[in-house]
């Protein structure tokens, strides 16, 4: 999408979702494509939770309109933190859903959103994501010593991209806190249901699976850990998860050295993409074996 324009493609989707959402949120939206609004069920529990709806072409490292406005795209992550200020005054929790994950964004819009997690840690409580149609997390964690903070949770999909099942994730929420407590998995088998058996069937809950205390930071964190210490089977497991296919791959098919260890870590204990080359010892830029990309990446920068 370009910027401070008006956007055919962001008022057609305003007009679909008008009926959900209040007047101010569909203005909101119709003029810039993010919003806020206080979830509205008869639960008491739900009541006092805000979503934030971020529109996150507008933090995109492969959207080009952006290098014409660098600073800060149509004052979003301005109006996150005021939102994010607003919610902790009256007292809110916040649960925020975005298409792309903040590791795909732009290195200087993600390193204000992941100061913005870290300050508001105590508001937020969930981090939803779509985009790459796979079984996916990144940990936010600590700038001063890289303490997990929060998790982002990338989601399968209901597309069949790259020959996967269409998948969905319920999430299981605490209803004092608002935090998960379990994340299940389901997916359909798209030839049964080419064959006329369409039937939805539960994959596996995270914790079960990889066997995690919890789904506190610090579990995740732990967990990538131990794929240094004799845990590689569940990182194989991970992999595999990741990928979405059905029927499984064995994780017995699957090799993973030091450096694909390595790498997992970094890329799931990362939430911003400078983070994640610091951790794989990468330079920013190479202008010596990627000139073209790294001008292209400094310029964004």
């Amino acid at each position: 999408m370009k910027i401070h324009e008006v956007d055919a493609t962001i008022e057609s989707l305003a007009n679909v979702w008008a009926p959900y959402l209040d007047k101010e949120a569909v203005a909101l939206f119709s003029k810039w494509g993010y919003y806020s609004q206080k979830v509205k069920l008869d639960d008491p529990a739900w009541k006092d939770v805000k979503i934030i709806s971020i529109n996150s072409e507008q933090c995109n490292n492969m959207n080009w309109y952006l290098w014409s406005t660098l600073n800060d795209p149509n004052g979003e992550i301005a109006w996150i933190e005021s939102e994010l200020k607003a919610s902790e005054i009256a007292g809110e929790k916040v649960i925020i859903i975005a298409h792309y994950p903040s590791v795909s964004c732009l290195h200087n819009w993600g390193m204000r959103y992941r100061a913005l997690v870290e300050r508001y840690q105590h508001v937020i409580r969930l981090q939803v994501w779509g985009h790459s149609h796979d079984e996916q997390w990144y940990l936010n964690r600590g700038f001063d010593d890289g303490h997990p903070i929060m998790i982002q949770y990338g989601n399968p999909s209901l597309g069949t991209r790259d020959g996967k099942n269409p998948g969905f994730r319920i999430y299981t929420l605490d209803a004092e806190t608002m935090l998960p407590i379990e994340a299940t998995r389901y997916f359909l088998n798209t030839t049964e249901a080419n064959n006329g058996n369409p039937v939805w069937r539960k994959m596996f809950e995270t914790t079960e699976e990889y066997e995690m205390k919890s789904f506190k930071p610090s579990d995740y964190y732990d967990f990538t850990e131990s794929w240094s210490h004799g845990n590689v089977d569940k990182l194989k497991l991970a992999i595999i998860n990741e990928d979405g296919r059905w029927a499984r791959t064995s994780i017995d098919q699957l090799t993973c050295d030091a450096g694909c260890i390595k790498n997992n870590q970094c890329r799931w204990r990362s939430s911003e993409n400078w983070e994640r080359d610091i951790c794989e010892g990468r330079p920013h830029y190479d202008f010596i074996n990627n000139l073209e990309g790294s001008v292209e990446q400094l310029l964004a920068d």
